[in-house]
């Protein structure tokens, strides 16, 4: 869907399927289920401007607000972003070795 312009306009909840999609392109879609792989790449990333450090985690934002029933996020090794949403106890976090 982040192909071209008329893909994300032109798109229907109510149509089938699988949509694969970038992060930066889900402002103003939903979809009933939201799976977001690799989850660590939106983490906590060191700069000297508070702004570079806080966009990645606006985008992620972004992305979980598109789902409408069911939000999945996945991630390898040590995540401390779904740690913090563990603590925050608005999810429910499961974590696998």
């Amino acid at each position: 869907m982040s192909e071209n312009r008329k893909l994300k306009e032109t798109y229907s909840v109510r149509r089938g399927g699988v949509r694969l999609v970038a992060a930066l392109s889900t402002l103003g879609l939903e979809f009933k289920v939201v799976l977001i792989l690799w989850v660590e790449q939106f983490g906590d990333r060191f700069s000297i401007e508070a702004e570079q450090t806080a966009l990645p985690r606006r985008q992620l934002y972004v992305a979980m607000t598109c789902a409408q029933k069911s939000l999945y996020l996945f991630g390898a090794g040590q995540v401390p972003l779904l740690e913090e949403l563990e603590q925050s106890q608005g999810f429910e976090v499961v974590l696998k070795g």
